[in-house]
């Protein structure tokens, strides 16, 4: 098993399985799948927050983060996929 952490919306999983259940015509009743709704209600969450993506704006001996601003030594660039600041991805653009 894989210890990749997946993260799974409580209220998307709630709306999916509502709409996952069918129609017993013997009992009357809606037939919900096999995880019962206080389980997925009592699930632990994590604290997440989306991934920003931004770039590296190059200025003489040193370059900016482009979503916080933060700025590091030019020399330390290669080093650096995220920005130390703010965390964001540096991912929409290659430095020259």
């Amino acid at each position: 098993m894989s210890n990749k952490m997946e993260l799974i919306d409580r209220n998307e999983l709630l709306e999916y399985q509502y709409h996952s259940s069918e129609w017993n015509d013997e009992t009357q009743k809606f037939d919900l799948p096999v995880v019962d709704v206080t389980v997925i209600k009592n699930a632990p969450t994590v604290e997440a927050e989306p991934v920003k993506h931004g770039k590296w704006i190059k200025f003489p001996g040193v370059i900016e983060c482009s979503i916080c601003g933060g700025w590091i030594g030019k020399e330390h660039t290669f080093g650096y996929k995220y920005c130390p600041h703010c965390g964001a991805k540096m991912d929409l653009e290659e430095l020259e």
